[in-house]
């Protein structure tokens, strides 16, 4: 049955038939359009009753997970495992699936080739122990030829400066002392550059470099001495218009094989002043730097070889300041020709100007003297680096 509907005009309560939509009042007959109600939705079916009218059991609840334990130690990382593949470790996999026979043969060749990989090793080291050893000698004669250079450029010195004084026996005595120990330092750096050759591979270029720079600057120093008479003459030796401190300058052409570097830090004056100038001096003087350099860096080669890379730094460092040291006593030596050799004998500017150009000469001799000793100390150091075990280790550095 459909529930009343109040009518809107007179407010009479009217019931819609059942199967329509609109409904007229009887007492204003006002038509009024009612919307039917909606179908109540059906009711879900209910489950079959148990027989004898037993009661359904309620569901039962999930069980609750159990806590994880506690961890007794700390945390350990897992690690993956590798996915099972027939393509990750072939030979594993044949070796798990092979015979007996073929495992033991193959262990065999195996253990074969690390027996010939140790072969080879032990003769790479005991070639390199040869060239160590040889490398080691060449280091002792550097070391006492660079000794000895210094003592002949210190009786240079000695001969230089009384000849400056008028002395002329100390400076033929001191000349007749200077030569053996030139020749000396000639021999041993010889010997050194040839044992150089026989040393490890990878410093013979310098060992032969040095042999040949050695030997060429050994007969420039002899031709040296045949210069000095062509000099002579062409550029009037004896002219009493030349300043005393040139006076010396022949003692040092003619004891050229000892050092020709102070001929080298005097030659810009010559040029200027025009006397005394020798070019042969100049070759010889160049190859004397040259040897020196090589010196310096056969030293460098063996110990950064030997992991011990600032020792030769250290001997490159003397022969920089050794050369800045020529430089800076050509600069003196052509300052002081400019100011002072203008002057007559017996002024006081040229006594003071022999004073300069006698204080330019003594300095430069002991700076190179001093940096001789240094450069054998070096060298001495580097004698112990020269180890093949040392050699054929992959670092870059090691500790002392």
């Amino acid at each position: 049955m459909s529930e009343p509907v109040p009518c809107p005009t007179c407010q009479s309560l009217l019931r819609l038939p059942p199967g329509e939509t609109t409904v007229r009042c009887p007492n204003c007959k006002t038509v009024l359009a009612v919307e039917p109600a909606d179908a109540p939705a059906p009711a879900a079916p209910a489950a079959p009753p148990l027989p004898f009218g037993r009661p359904r059991p309620a569901a039962p609840l999930p069980p609750a997970p159990p806590a994880p334990p506690a961890a007794a130690g700390p945390p350990v990382r897992a690690k993956l495992a590798p996915e099972p593949t027939p393509y990750a470790r072939p030979e594993q996999a044949e070796a798990a699936e092979g015979d007996p026979e073929e495992k033991l043969r193959r262990m065999r060749r195996e253990l074969a080739k690390l027996d010939e990989e140790e072969r080879q090793e032990r003769e790479w080291m005991a070639e390199l122990g040869g060239h160590c050893r040889a490398g080691r000698v060449a280091m002792h004669f550097l070391t006492w030829g660079v000794r000895t250079y210094a003592l002949a450029i210190v009786f240079q010195l000695v001969a230089v400066a009384a000849a400056g004084f008028g002395a002329l026996g100390i400076t033929a005595l001191a000349a007749l002392l200077c030569l053996p120990f030139a020749g000396f330092t000639t021999m041993l750096l010889g010997l050194a550059f040839g044992f150089a050759i026989a040393g490890p591979r990878q410093s013979r270029h310098i060992g032969v470099m040095g042999l040949i720079v050695t030997l060429v600057h050994a007969v420039g120093g002899v031709l040296q001495w045949g210069n000095l008479a062509i000099m002579a003459h062409l550029q009037e030796l004896d002219h009493l218009n030349k300043p005393n401190w040139s006076d010396v300058l022949p003692v040092q052409d003619i004891l050229g094989l000892a050092t020709n570097l102070p001929l080298l830090a005097d030659h810009p004056a010559r040029f200027v002043q025009v006397y005394h100038w020798s070019l042969p001096g100049l070759v010889v003087a160049a190859l004397e730097f040259t040897r020196l350099v090589l010196v310096c860096m056969l030293t460098e080669h063996y110990a950064t070889a030997g992991k011990d890379p600032e020792a030769g730094h250290t001997a490159i460092r003397t022969i920089s300041r050794m050369s800045f040291m020529v430089m800076l006593a050509a600069s003196f030596r052509l300052a002081a020709a400019a100011l002072f050799d203008w002057t007559q004998y017996g002024d006081m500017l040229n006594v003071i100007g022999m004073g300069v150009h006698g204080a330019v000469t003594v300095g430069l001799y002991t700076a190179l003297v001093v940096g001789l000793l240094l450069l054998s100390r070096t060298v001495a150091d580097t004698i112990d680096l020269v180890d093949p075990r040392r050699f054929a280790d992959k670092r870059e550095r090691l500790e002392l």
